[in-house]
C-alpha cells in the first residue's frame, strides 16, 4: 500500500483533481488523505457528493504545512506527495507500490497538459537538469519517499512556497533520489493566465529570489499575484526565509 496526500484549498473549479478522485479513491492498495486548509468556496461540498473523506487543518499555513499533516496521518510507508493540479499514470503508482522495497525518494516524469516549444523545454529542465542532475523535485512532479527519510528530513517544511525544493535538498542529502519514467501531467493554467513569456521570466525570478533568502511569504504574494491557485490560507502572519528553513541552499548555490 502507498500513501498519496493531496493538499486542498477552494478547490471548486480545479478539474484535474475531481478527475484523479474519481480514479484514486477506487484503487484498494492507496490510502488517499485529502487535507483540507480551510475552503471557503464549495469544495467540501463536492467532496461530500463525491463519497470522498478528508481531513479538515483551519490552521493552513501554506501547501507543505498541509501536507505534513497528512504525512502525520498516513499509515504506508511510502508516501505520495500529490500536487492537486497535477496527474500521475496509475501504472507509475502501481509501479512505485510494487517496487517501494527499492526506491527511497525521488519523482515521476514532468510533463504539461499541452504542447509547444516553452512547454517543452520546461519539461525537459525539470526531468534532465533539475531533477537528474540537481536532485530537486518540485511539487508537480508527485514527490514520493519513504516516510522514514521524510521524518528523518524534519518532515514537509512549513512554509508558503518552494516547500518541495527545500524538502529536496534535505532529502539528497540523506539518500540519492530517482526519477521514475511515469509521468506526472501538470496544469498548464499559469502560463495560459499570466503569458507564456511573462510565467517563464516569472519562474526564473522566483528562483533568483529563493536562492538569495527572500521570505516565503513575500515570494508567494509575488508569485500568485492575485491568482491563489496553491493551497494556502493567506490569513496569517508567518513569514520566514527559506534559508531560515534549510542553510543547505547556500553552501550548495541553489
Amino acid at each position: 500500500m502507498i500513501s498519496i496526500i493531496i493538499p486542498l484549498f477552494n478547490e471548486t473549479n480545479n478539474a484535474s483533481l475531481w478527475d484523479n478522485l474519481s480514479v484514486l479513491s477506487k484503487l484498494s492498495w492507496v490510502q488517499l488523505l485529502l487535507v483540507d486548509g480551510g475552503s471557503t468556496d464549495s469544495t467540501l461540498a463536492m467532496l461530500k457528493d463525491g463519497g470522498h473523506e478528508w481531513i479538515s487543518h483551519s490552521i493552513n499555513c501554506g501547501r507543505g504545512d498541509l501536507l505534513d499533516f497528512g504525512l502525520k496521518r498516513s499509515d504506508s510507508e511510502m508516501i505520495v506527495l500529490y500536487h492537486p493540479r497535477s496527474t500521475v499514470e496509475v501504472a507509475g503508482l502501481y509501479y512505485l507500490n510494487r517496487h517501494q522495497d527499492e526506491l527511497k525518494w525521488g519523482g515521476f516524469t514532468h510533463s504539461f497538459d499541452r504542447n509547444g516549444f516553452i512547454f517543452s523545454f520546461t519539461s525537459w529542465y525539470s526531468n534532465r537538469i533539475r531533477a537528474d542532475l540537481r536532485g530537486i523535485f518540485y511539487l508537480d512532479h508527485c514527490i514520493y519517499a519513504r516516510k522514514n527519510l521524510l521524518f528523518k528530513a524534519g518532515g514537509i517544511p512549513n512554509v508558503e512556497i518552494f516547500e518541495d525544493s527545500i524538502l529536496s535538498y534535505r532529502l539528497k542529502d540523506i539518500a540519492k533520489p530517482t526519477r521514475l519514467r511515469y509521468r506526472s501531467e501538470t496544469s498548464s493554467i499559469r502560463f495560459l493566465k499570466n503569458g507564456l513569456i511573462f510565467q517563464s521570466l516569472l519562474n526564473a525570478f522566483m528562483k533568483v529570489c529563493f536562492l538569495l533568502g527572500v521570505p516565503t511569504q513575500k515570494m508567494y504574494a509575488i508569485y500568485e499575484r492575485g491568482l491563489r491557485l496553491n493551497s494556502y490560507n493567506p490569513f496569517r502572519s508567518k513569514s520566514s526565509s527559506p534559508h531560515q528553513e534549510h542553510k543547505t541552499e547556500r553552501k550548495n548555490g541553489g
